[in-house]
């Protein structure tokens, strides 16, 4: 399997968009730092018109928000609120995310937070945001096919109608043992 990008185990410092900005330029994905109203600075990106998403740094080091080590990874669905059973049982399944919805709006989200405390090599930057597509995708469909869940009773574990759906479809006991193709594949 081929790198992600150039020198993937050179270190990048912390979350800010100079550090940032040559990994994300490398990977295809279109990004700009912008401010929020109160000033702090944070990455809004697009990975091909497929998904925008946001990098806010966090546990920064200087008053004005540079030299941060860590990082909140996020996506909104505007006009997509998916109902509470569908959110514990994508919740309960995928471990480095966390999905929910927005209170009070018709919205939902799914996030992912980085620590870089001593710097993050820049594959894991890489692979860290590719699973958090394939993830975001992931949510995006159990959004879709969410609103009609086998269970009526909201247990966690219950799962949503598309990935029963999928499981039905499967023959079971055969194993893929075929070399992943991507660093998403390779996580999942």
């Amino acid at each position: 399997m081929a790198d992600p990008v150039v020198n993937p185990h050179g270190m990048v410092a912390n979350f800010d968009a100079v550090n940032l900005g040559p990994v994300l330029t490398e990977l295809g994905i279109v990004w700009q730092e912008r401010t929020t109203a109160d000033g702090r600075p944070f990455i809004a990106a697009s990975i091909g018109g497929a998904m925008s998403f946001n990098i806010v740094p966090t546990a920064c080091n200087s008053a004005s928000g540079r030299n941060c080590v860590g990082a909140q990874i996020f996506s909104s669905y505007q006009g997509v609120k998916a109902n509470a059973q569908t959110v514990a049982a994508f919740n309960s399944k995928y471990a480095f995310t966390s999905a929910g919805m927005l209170p009070e709006s018709n919205a939902s989200y799914i996030s992912r937070y980085e620590i870089a405390d001593y710097g993050i090599p820049r594959g894991n930057v890489a692979s860290s945001l590719y699973s958090f597509f394939e993830v975001a995708r992931r949510f995006e469909g159990e959004m879709r096919t969410g609103a009609s869940t086998v269970s009526a009773l909201g247990y966690a574990d219950d799962l949503s109608a598309s990935m029963l759906n999928r499981q039905s479809g499967e023959t079971s006991g055969v194993v893929n043992a075929s070399a992943p193709s991507s660093f998403a594949a390779l996580h999942q």
